[in-house]
Order: C-alpha cells, then structure tokens, then sequence
C-alpha cells in the first residue's frame, strides 16, 4: 500500500507480482566479515573503491553470491539504507530483466514519502513508462535528473541486484545492460548499486572497464574464504549431531578432523559445503559423511565444479535402481519437468501433468538438491544442480536433454488440456448473482492453470518437432481454441492469447511449414 492516499493505485503500475525474498538464507554468524566489510568501507566511501557508485561483485556459481547479497539487503534494510532489493530468477516471469527497474523504483518509492510522491508524479506523467525501454525507464525513475528535486539527506541509499546473469541468454541481456550502462552514468547523487553475478563474457566486458563500476572478485582460493567454510560447517554439523545425538556413538562428533577434511572437500564453493550437510542430514550422518570423506581425489583443472559433480552424483545415484530403463524414464521426466517449467510446480500438478505418481518419492529422496513437495512448488536448491545434469552427466541415465523435455511437457499439457477444457468451465448459469472466477479443482486447478498458461511456450523452444506434432496441435485448437480463450478470462490472463498464438503461428512457419 502507499504512503499517500491512492498512491498504490499509481504505483501499481511499477510493482510486479511479487517482491518478496524471505525465503533466501543469508550468512551464518561469523563468516564472510571481509566480504561485508568490504562492502561496508565502500558505501561510506572508506576504502579504494569510494569514487565509484556501482560494485560488481562476481565469482563461480556456488560461491556464496546470492547468500552475501541477500545479507547485505537486510543489513541495509536494518539500517534505513536500503532502496531496493531485485533477484532474477529464471522460474518467476515477475523476475526477469522486464521488471528489473520498476521494481527498484517502486521499493524505492515505498522506503520514504518524498521518493513515493516523486515516483507517483513520474509515473502518473507517463501512465506507459512501463512499457517503455530500459534506458527510460531508468531515465524517467532512477537518475539524478529524475529525482533531483529530492532533498536527501539521509546518506547514500543502495539497490542491490542480485543473478544477473540468470536474466536471460547473452542475447538477451544486451539491452539491458546496456541501459545500465547509461543509467549508471547518470545514477542519482544518492544512490549506489551493488550487482552479483557470475563472471559471464559479456558482462565482464561491459563492467570490468566502465568508469563507474568496481569489480570485486570473490576469490574461492582464499584463506578467509576456506575458514568461513569451515565455520558453516561445524554450525551445520554440530546441529546434525544434536538431531542424532541417540544414534551417533562419539559425542564429538564429527570431530575436528573430520570437519577440517570436509571443508577442504569444498574446494572453496560453499554450494558444495550446503548440499553435503543435506546430504549428510537425510540419512544415516555417520555413514554418510564416511561416503563423502573417502572418495577419491579429483584431479583436474576445473576442481571445484568436478567435486561437486561428484556430490551430485552420489546424492542422485541413492534415488533407486537407474539400470531399470522404466525407473530412469519416469525419474528423467519429473526432472526434466522441473528443470523445463516456467513456473514452479507442487508435486501434485506435475504428476497430473505427466500422469505419473513419482514425483513426491523423487523429490523425498533428493531433499539435498531439491526442495518442494505435495504442496509446495517444487525447485532446485542451486543453479549448478541444472547444470550438472543438462551440461556435465553426459552418459549417465540421469542426463536431461532440455528440448526432449520441452517436447514431452508441450504433448503432456495439450493432452491434458485435451481432457479437460470445456464449454463453461466455470460452472456459470443465469441466475448467479455472484461470480468468483476460479478453474476447477478437480482433476488439479494449477495442472489447467499452467497447461492454458505455458503448453505454447514449451511448444516453441523444440526445433525438432515429431511428424505428427502439427496434427495435434490442430486436433486441440479445432476442439478446444474457444474452450482455452475461455480458461484464460477465467485466470484474467486472456489478453496474453493473442501473443501466445502468433508465436505459435511463427513457430509453425519454421518447423511445420505445411
């Protein structure tokens, strides 16, 4: 809600679906201290990086980026000196690179009246600012000339961004940055911008030589950088053993030693030093850690990601028998439906969706790597989980092959959509006096729901479309084209049809031109 009266009308306009990041951990005591401090020096302008208003902090995947910037958001927020707290998130359509500034300006906007009344004015001056492009809309929200009449004087205010390089392929990330690139020319007096990101080519080079942004590395070779692991992990281990404490013969456990091995195990990426301790956690501690501790050492150049593949891989291989070609089957496709879905979904709707039953037992037996569940939509914990098995487990039956995937959910929601779609699905007669739209819930609203939203959208990343594809496409829009429109106005989603079907209809001209 707004600070003025009728201001979330107008600001509404900016906000997006959703905005909240409670559920994102930040640093255990006593770890990360140079990397905040840092940080600290350089928003009061204490240290070498204090003419520069933008910090970009990159490093690998599983480094601990979005744990640091999730801390610094909420120590800023304690403080009064947050402006606004933005993660991309390529499973939430509210966090991609179309939202990335409005959003910054309306949580600016609700963290002081003076900037909600400036905002308000901006915005109600240009009711499409939007849909206008990035560098306007930084332009019109976020530079100094923008807010200029602003009278300040609380110290400077910090919009941290977090995953850039999750907004999108490189392709599509070069108009953003390139507006960030002019907006932080322009940036307002007061405000500095923290970015994470992994060390991507192309934001590298549009970063590392701007004048207005410090590059900060984050070593995963440093000492500091070993002993915040270390620290993490006797946390986390001393926690498992007080949950088990029944159970574990040495009280001590798991004893110095053991925890100093594990934490050279890490090789330095605290992603690694999180899913062993979930690993360690789901079943028999002791044996576990054991399982861990002995593995053989990995010698290669690329180190940090070969040991974590190698966790991976001993968390997926205790799943069940993979040499069952039908158990790696069903297990692929319920990974595969993870990985490919553009919204996150319950167990329950991707086993609608798939018409399968496994999903829950899956996803009970990889708490390690994936959270979610009945009825909690269903995630990786980490990035380089998907990595691993789309990119690095070539040859083993838990490989994903996106496109294939992409293909089986496509068929799988036109099927299901095929059942379940009709004339009236909302139920309405002539004498209602109330309508609630809602979709039934019967078989599963949310499988209905993401079917009508997305079975387009999978349908248009497969460049190698079976022969009979085409003909069911037709089937479904002969039979159910009215009956989707419908669903859609039901889900107040309907505006989106037109778009959704001339990509179908660019789709078609490429790939089944007949």
């Amino acid at each position: 809600m707004g600070l003025f009266i009728g201001s979330d009308q107008v600001l509404s306009k900016l906000q997006p679906a959703s905005i909240e990041e409670w559920n994102r951990p930040i640093c255990i005591p006593k770890t990360r201290i140079d990397v905040i401090n840092f940080i600290t020096e350089w928003l009061t302008g204490a240290n070498a990086a204090n003419n520069k208003n933008v910090l970009w902090m990159h490093g690998l995947a599983g480094s601990g980026k979005s744990t640091i910037s999730t801390t610094v958001a909420e120590m800023m927020r304690g403080l009064k000196r947050l402006g606004g707290f933005f993660y991309f998130d390529r499973n939430q359509p509210e966090r991609t690179a179309s939202t990335l500034i409005r959003t910054l300006a309306y949580q600016l906007a609700m963290s002081d009246p003076q900037f909600e009344a400036k905002i308000m004015q901006v915005v109600e001056e240009n009711p499409n600012l939007p849909s206008k492009t990035f560098a306007s809309q930084f332009s019109a929200l976020l530079s100094n000339n923008a807010l200029s009449s602003v009278d300040w004087r609380g110290g400077p205010l910090l919009l941290v961004i977090d995953a850039l390089d999750e907004c999108g392929e490189e392709k599509d990330r070069k108009i953003l940055l390139k507006a960030l690139l002019t907006g932080f020319s322009e940036l307002a007096s007061f405000l500095k911008v923290i970015i994470f990101s992994r060390p991507e080519v192309d934001i590298h080079s549009a970063f590392e030589s701007h004048s207005s942004v410090y590059a900060y590395h984050l070593n995963i070779n440093s000492e500091a950088n070993r002993n915040d692991i270390l620290v993490y992990l006797q946390q986390r281990l001393a926690g498992i053993s007080e949950a088990n404490k029944d159970y574990l013969k040495d009280a001590e456990w798991p004893g110095t030693q053991r925890t100093s091995l594990l934490a050279d195990q890490a090789a330095g990426l605290f992603v690694w030093a999180s899913t062993a301790c979930l690993y360690i956690e789901a079943y028999g501690p002791d044996d576990r850690l054991d399982e861990l501790l002995h593995q053989k050492p990995v010698a290669t150049a690329s180190k940090p990601f070969a040991d974590l593949d190698k966790l991976y891989k001993f968390a997926i291989q205790a799943v069940g028998k993979w040499d069952i070609p039908s158990f790696a089957a069903e297990c692929r496709n319920v990974l595969g439906i993870i990985l490919c879905s553009r919204l996150p979904l319950t167990c329950l709707a991707m086993d609608h969706i798939l018409k399968s039953n496994k999903s829950l037992v899956l996803i009970s037996n990889l708490r390690c790597v994936i959270h979610g569940g009945k009825s909690e939509p269903v995630q990786t914990l980490h990035l380089s989980f998907q990595n691993y098995l789309c990119e690095r487990c070539d040859g083993e039956p838990w490989s994903i092959h996106l496109e294939e995937h992409h293909l089986k959910i496509a068929l799988c929601c036109i099927d299901f959509l095929d059942q379940h779609l009709h004339k009236n699905i909302n139920g309405l007669s002539l004498n209602q006096h109330e309508w609630i739209p809602s979709l039934p819930e019967v078989p599963s609203s949310e499988a209905l729901s993401y079917g009508c939203l997305f079975w387009i959208e999978h349908l248009i990343r497969i460049s190698k479309p079976s022969m009979i594809l085409g003909d069911q496409i037709y089937h479904f829009l002969e039979n159910h084209l009215l009956h989707w429109i419908e669903a859609l106005a039901v889900l107040k989603k309907n505006y989106i049809a037109i778009q959704m079907l001339q990509n179908l209809l660019d789709w078609l001209k490429v790939y089944d031109p007949t």
